[in-house]
């Protein structure tokens, strides 16, 4: 499964696609934490903001906990 982060910050953004979720949710908690507004999109157009991300398939919660710290 594929899954594109989509980072905004002012005028420009920035998009990368993935084929692991947990790879796409730790891209995306870099671009969060420089400031970026970020969102996942699965390929079924599904679209997971932060707070959804513990949602995303075989992405373990524990992950999102420790970069949270």
């Amino acid at each position: 499964m594929t899954y594109k982060v989509v980072a905004e910050r002012g005028d420009e953004t920035i998009r990368s696609t993935r084929e692991s979720a947990l790879i796409a949710v730790a891209k995306a908690k870099i671009f969060i934490e420089e400031g970026w507004k970020t969102s996942i999109t699965d390929e079924h157009g599904r679209n997971f903001e932060p707070a959804d991300f513990h949602l995303l398939p075989a992405h373990p919660a524990k992950f999102l906990r420790r970069t949270e710290d």
